[in-house]
């Protein structure tokens, strides 16, 4: 029995692709073939193609980004097709997997296993200073050998033989922790009002100042489609997400957040390599 897997993430600043990719070599190597795309990139319908879904995002106040959560709203409807979930988050995770899961359990998924993977959080970095404590362990941690994602690689592979041998993918299904509900509130509760709090502040003021070059850079990688030229000069909209990818790829560190991101750190994933198509 032939079997087509599918890793599906979304990445703003380079995190979530990293930990993808890392996960799709890892697979490889256990002679597990993964697609890897982008949910930029890749149409709803499409990924009805596949045997077993792997879906991963960044975490956003303690919840998927929502623009994410509209996105797997629009999947179409399976039959009993594996599912395989990543986080990468600074902190707080709260019910965000869960979420997900429950969601794609109600078009058809089965839900086997989950990984939440700790990384750099790339929303505070750009209002740090390089030489920062916090930056300078980003800089420094090894990204080479996660054996998490290869612990996790390895039940995705132990997964997939097991259903090519005949096993009904049902009896995969594996259970979701929800934490403590009371404290999952809680801490939700503190996030949201923190993240609201933010977005108020930060959202207006993102600017380009006179170091741009016109290069459109972000004009082209923003995924909200927020950013614009409007008579000569960068313009944000409404739209934003807040992924933060526009002042962390930008090449001349022209885009600012106010003043608070003048000469600070900018964030272009674990390798320093990410550039978004």
């Amino acid at each position: 029995m032939d079997m087509s897997s599918l890793i599906l993430y979304f990445s703003g600043t380079g995190n979530t692709e990293y930990v993808a990719g890392y996960l799709q070599r890892k697979l490889a190597s256990l002679s597990v073939d993964a697609h890897l795309a982008s949910i930029e990139h890749l149409k709803p319908e499409q990924t009805q193609d596949f045997d077993l879904l792997i879906i991963g995002f960044p975490i956003y106040a303690g919840a998927p980004p929502q623009f994410f959560k509209q996105y797997l709203d629009t999947l179409p409807k399976v039959r009993q097709k594996g599912l395989f979930v990543f986080c990468t988050k600074a902190m707080f995770t709260g019910q965000a997997i869960a979420d997900v899961c429950e969601g794609l359990s109600g078009k058809g998924y089965v839900p086997i296993d989950y990984l939440q993977v700790g990384m750099p959080g790339s929303d505070a970095l750009p209002f740090m200073s390089k030489e920062s404590k916090y930056v300078q362990k980003a800089l420094h941690k090894n990204y080479e050998t996660m054996e998490e994602i290869n612990e996790f690689a390895q039940k995705i592979a132990a997964a997939v033989n097991s259903i090519k041998q005949g096993k009904r993918v049902d009896s995969l299904r594996g259970k979701v922790s929800k934490g403590l509900p009371v404290l999952n509130a809680l801490f939700q509760g503190i996030w949201d009002f923190g993240y609201g709090f933010a977005e108020k502040k930060i959202k207006p003021n993102f600017q380009a100042n006179d170091q741009c070059v016109h290069c459109l850079q972000c004009v082209k990688q923003c995924p909200a489609k927020n950013i614009s030229i409007i008579n000569g000069k960068i313009s944000f909209a409404d739209r934003c997400y807040m992924c933060m990818r526009c002042i962390n790829q930008c090449p001349q560190e022209a885009i600012q957040i106010g003043k608070r991101t003048l000469h600070k750190f900018r964030w272009k994933g674990p390798r320093g390599d990410f550039k978004p198509h």
